[in-house]
């Protein structure tokens, strides 16, 4: 029995660390994702130009965040499918 849920345990690890570094990868690499962070960076040194010589602070971070949102949702998302998979191996593995 504990053998199995040990068994489970790391398809449940595994299949996270693979679907995680698959879908940033997959993220990263579409040609969206990186042409919208070059945009975002050209507005975010624009508006740090813009707020330096109108007497303001400088206002940057725009794309940091666009990349950091796209992290978030590919580490949920791969959290989701591997907890349903790991739920699946247990569901399986304990039956025998």
């Amino acid at each position: 029995m504990f053998k199995s849920l040990f068994l489970a345990d790391m398809i449940g690890a595994t299949s996270f660390y693979v679907i995680a570094k698959c879908l940033l990868t997959l993220a990263f690499l579409s040609p969206m994702v990186p042409e919208v962070l070059s945009l975002l960076m050209r507005s975010d040194l624009y508006l740090d130009w813009f707020a330096s010589h109108n007497g303001g602070l400088p206002f940057s971070g725009i794309a940091s965040v666009v990349a950091n949102i796209v992290t978030i949702i590919c580490l949920v998302l791969a959290g989701v499918v591997a907890t349903f998979l790991w739920l699946l191996a247990r569901k399986k593995l304990s039956r025998s």
